[in-house]
């Protein structure tokens, strides 16, 4: 099998032009993402009904779990084996990578094999009403095992995208959800399977495109290779080691889906509150296009990071900002356009997912415009956020990440539906995210907007991958 592969040097290929070479595939990648996510949604409204949409909403906060788990160790294992590589310490990277395959997906299958032993408990904890619950236990006794798949998934795009092959990465991903959309019209309108149909969709398609992933680091990579890993007491502990690295390298990452999460979880509470079933249907099909935004600006800082973080392995100053200040223009870019496609076409957006005449759809055409006011907002932090990330700044990383995703949104989520009701539920995220944008401006005020000041200028040879 020949696996046709890029010509990438992260450290002599101009900035513009590489950062061109990653995004547009990652991009193209990015709208079979999309699909995947959005093709879930418009088979339960349509072919089921409003009440299985709320139904896949209670189960949404832990997916994204799962899901943010392999972003953590794959944006972990992308910056640390950059560095690595840039220092040409070849063997180190390669172990990096290895172990944020293997680990991660041993811990997940353990904790996801205890959910499922306690999945009517975990529904209710979810936020499941009893009208909710049979369609929730059906999605979740599916959905949970695959959740080890997905991390293989996410990281091995990390991995194989680092070792010069975007393009593969895309295919995975695109031929995941074209098997997702056909098996979707299949279980639920051919077979109606409801949504046990959809999670079964959903792991075949995972299935599919992590085995691909495996395929190509097992056998086809050209610098990030598997290694196998010894499991000796002294290994164990360098194990260990090497995991806490990756955790605090990708944590903000996962701290990303995690807000998702929790933005889900607790507006699952509130619109069921305010709304009943109709108000969570409703603020699920707003779920569904926000995370639009959130895979966008993943795609921006996933194709800049690599460029930053091996850069930075390199001290080269001016090859990270240009790298950073094109993440920036095109995140904030992006988010202006969205923002004015949402406010304008609302109707068409709930109409894709549910018939016209329920109770959601009215909740949904009144309140999405108002949700997608923080979209430009959303675009600046996690830019920032990756940014910090990709130069080793963690920690600056994670506290804006804690602060908008969960001190200003369980705040906004609690005191805005107060003052205006439903409209204000609507605007919790928008709130949330406005204020977190002002602490970040304020910081980089504060530090006269350099980032790089601790660096020198260092002339290392690159690594050509």
């Amino acid at each position: 099998m020949d696996i046709k592969r890029d010509s990438i040097n992260f450290g002599k290929t101009d900035v513009s032009r590489l950062y061109r070479k990653l995004l547009f595939p990652t991009l193209i990648g990015l709208i079979f993402t999309i699909t995947f996510t959005l093709t879930d949604g418009i088979f339960v409204g349509l072919g089921i009904g409003s009440d299985a949409l709320a139904a896949i909403n209670i189960v949404a906060p832990i997916f994204l779990i799962g899901s943010g788990t392999g972003l953590l160790f794959g944006t972990g294992a992308s910056v640390l084996a950059s560095i690595h590589l840039a220092k040409k310490n070849v063997k180190a990277a390669r172990i990096i990578c290895t172990q944020a395959i293997i680990i991660p997906s041993i811990l997940i299958i353990i904790i996801t094999s205890i959910c499922s032993i306690f999945s009517r408990q975990l529904a209710y904890l979810l936020g499941s009403s009893d009208k909710l619950l049979p369609y929730v236990l059906d999605y979740m006794r599916i959905i949970l095992p695959s959740f080890f798949l997905i991390v293989i998934l996410n990281v091995g795009t990390f991995i194989v995208r680092l070792d010069g092959s975007p393009k593969y990465a895309t295919a995975c991903d695109i031929i995941s959800s074209v098997i997702n959309i056909i098996l979707n019209y299949i279980f639920v309108f051919k077979l109606k399977l409801g949504v046990q149909g959809v999670a079964s969709a959903t792991i075949i398609g995972i299935t599919i495109g992590s085995t691909l992933m495996l395929i190509y680091i097992i056998k086809y990579a050209k610098v990030l290779k598997y290694y196998k890993l010894k499991w000796t007491k002294t290994a164990i502990s360098l194990h260990i080691r090497n995991i806490g690295y990756l955790i605090k390298t990708g944590f903000p990452t996962f701290l990303g889906e995690a807000t998702i999460a929790w933005m889900i979880l607790i507006g699952n509470y509130i619109f069921l509150k305010l709304a009943g079933e109709d108000g969570v249907a409703a603020f699920s099909i707003a779920c569904y296009y926000m995370p639009i935004i959130f895979m966008i600006n993943d795609a921006i800082i996933q194709s800049a990071q690599p460029i930053i973080s091996y850069n930075y392995g390199l001290k080269k100053k001016k090859r990270i900002k240009k790298a950073i200040y094109l993440a920036y223009g095109s995140a904030l870019g992006v988010a202006v356009i969205m923002t004015a496609f949402y406010i304008i076409e609302d109707k068409m957006l709930v109409s894709i997912f549910i018939k016209k005449g329920c109770g959601a759809f009215d909740l949904a055409i009144k309140g999405i415009p108002y949700f997608s006011t923080g979209y430009l907002f959303i675009a600046f932090n996690v830019a920032s956020i990756g940014i910090y990330q990709a130069i080793k700044k963690p920690h600056l990383a994670s506290f804006f990440s804690v602060l908008r995703g969960f001190i200003f949104l369980t705040l906004c989520f609690i005191i805005c539906p107060l003052i205006w009701g439903i409209k204000g539920a609507w605007l919790a995220v928008t709130f949330a995210e406005g204020l977190t944008t002002i602490i970040i401006v304020f910081y980089l005020i504060r530090k006269k907007f350099k980032f790089l000041d601790h660096l020198k200028a260092n002339n290392t040879p690159t690594v050509i991958l």
